[in-house]
């Protein structure tokens, strides 16, 4: 299982902010599943995931939880109730077999997680606004 949890904090349990998972068993997946609810909770051990309690899943709507495909509902289980795993579902048709369901009980070596500190990109972009802003009111209060 490969994946990127974002907003999470070394030596802590924390909630995340979404979890990209991009391939179970060798299929990929590329969703992102975000967080509903507070009780979903990871465990990172000096820059390791080391447990995790999350549970989601997907209902989907006109094009299904996977953007082109038939799968309506799609579930993803990450150390919840000892399980690890992924189902995609397709629309209630009494045909079990045409339903995906991947395992993983390697645990989460492969998955790697992001604190929430903004990008540099990002961050570069807020410091400049604030310096424009600041700029403007000095501006302003000198004009006074």
């Amino acid at each position: 299982m490969n994946g990127l949890i974002y907003g999470l904090t070394d030596n802590a349990t924390s909630v995340p902010s979404s979890v990209d998972l991009f391939t179970i068993n060798g299929v990929t997946v590329n969703t992102t599943f975000t967080i509903v609810g507070g009780s979903q909770t990871f465990t990172v051990s000096n820059g390791l995931i080391t447990a995790a309690n999350y549970n989601v899943t997907l209902l989907g709507s006109g094009g299904g939880a996977i953007p082109g495909t038939p799968y309506w509902m799609q579930n993803l289980k990450l150390g919840f109730s000892g399980q690890n795993g992924a189902n995609y579902l397709v629309p209630s048709d009494g045909d079990s077999s045409q339903n995906l369901v991947y395992t993983n009980n390697s645990g989460f070596g492969a998955i790697t997680y992001t604190s929430a500190v903004p990008e540099p990109a990002n961050y570069g972009i807020l410091m400049g606004a604030g310096a424009i802003g600041m700029l403007l009111f000095s501006r302003r209060t000198r004009a006074a």
